[in-house]
């Protein structure tokens, strides 16, 4: 029997087996060859999955792994995951988890600061400051549309200058009707302006509150509360013209 944890890395596999921890080494025929993820520290242990079914192939390993060393992986992880889902700040974060557990005094915030910093850059899209510096790649927020069609295309094309376009649609809060597309299309500009995130935010009583701006004659942010949704791009799409 084995199961799989999250590596360091994300999309990493580490493969829990008999209390040890292993790496996949190859693949080949099936079978996925895996070796002691302390390799690197000299340790020669191995093992292999077929059909399912994990088998050890080479048992002496050189170290040995407690309970807490698994804990501390799984709050490693977990900071990183909360990084990549959450708005808050990440020492927040790190407070917050590493209090909750018995390993966190292990847990060192100058450690895992640029890994949590790094899941949570991944997670959310790069948004160009102009026009002129997008290039191939183009972020649509949009309350109401699931796919671009064509004649979107040609008209993000003939702004750009470019012919080749590949389009992403940001995953944020959807309309309940057909008439306020409008209204959610100045409530995303109005936070990217005031430099928020719209796929975490979702809006309270955005048409009201518009109007009130507008007999204001003056903007500030839209009232909302914060939502995880995840992946922060929905979808991907390639034209060529």
């Amino acid at each position: 029997m084995f199961s799989i944890v999250e590596g360091r890395r994300k999309g990493s596999k580490l493969y829990l087996i008999d209390g040890f921890l292993f790496t996949i080494n190859r693949t080949s025929n099936n079978a996925i060859y895996l070796r002691c993820a302390e390799y690197k520290n000299g340790c020669k242990a191995s093992a292999i999955i077929s059909n399912n079914n994990a088998r050890i192939t080479h048992n002496k390993h050189n170290h040995i792994l407690t309970n807490d060393d698994l804990t501390l992986i799984e709050v490693k992880n977990d900071l990183k995951r909360k990084a990549e889902n959450s708005d808050e700040p990440l020492r927040k974060i790190f407070d917050d988890v590493c209090n909750s557990t018995d390993v966190g005094c292990n847990i060192s915030y100058v450690n895992v600061e640029h890994s949590m910093r790094s899941h949570r850059k991944m997670s959310r899209p790069t948004l160009p400051q102009m026009l002129e510096e997008v290039h191939e790649t183009l972020v649509i927020f949009d309350s109401l549309m699931n796919s671009p069609n064509e004649e979107l295309f040609k008209i993000i094309s003939q702004l750009t200058n470019q012919k080749k376009l590949t389009v992403c649609l940001a995953n944020v809060e959807k309309q309940s009707n057909g008439f306020d597309c409008g209204v959610y299309a100045i409530a995303f500009m109005t936070s990217l302006v005031f430099g928020e995130d719209p796929t975490v935010l979702k809006f309270i009583n955005p048409r009201n509150i518009l109007n009130t701006f507008l007999l204001q004659r003056k903007f500030c942010h839209f009232p909302s509360t914060r939502v995880v949704r995840y992946p922060k791009i929905s979808k991907r799409f390639s034209y060529n013209l």
